[in-house]
């Protein structure tokens, strides 16, 4: 998201059960985000989210069968004074450092 100076989805806990081509899981994450406001500030904003989950196994490759998003709670507010350094493509490590397919930009698992 370009216009977002930050923007972060970070994953806490992750419990899965699994029943031959079937799953089912919950994941907890933080998302916080830096958005821009109409004022030439940036709104805060943090959530607390929960994905409930369906899988299914299909061709030999596990995908999404169903997934539902909780957000157990939500908080914006102007942003406190925050450094985030704009970085480059060719500054930054994801891209610079790690050569596998699946860490190039815009690639699929």
């Amino acid at each position: 998201m370009p216009h977002m100076p930050y923007s972060g989805h970070h994953i806490c806990n992750h419990l899965v059960s699994v029943d031959g081509d079937e799953g089912e899981g919950e994941v907890y994450a933080l998302a916080y985000h830096l958005i821009p406001d109409s004022k030439g500030g940036l709104i805060e904003d943090l959530q607390a989210v929960r994905y409930v989950d369906r899988y299914r196994k299909e061709d030999g490759r596990w995908k999404f069968a169903q997934r539902t998003v909780e957000f157990d709670m939500r908080r914006s507010r102007p942003a406190p004074d925050v450094e985030c350094p704009a970085r480059g493509l060719d500054e930054e490590a994801s891209y610079t450092t790690l050569v596998s397919r699946l860490f190039a930009r815009g690639a699929q698992a």
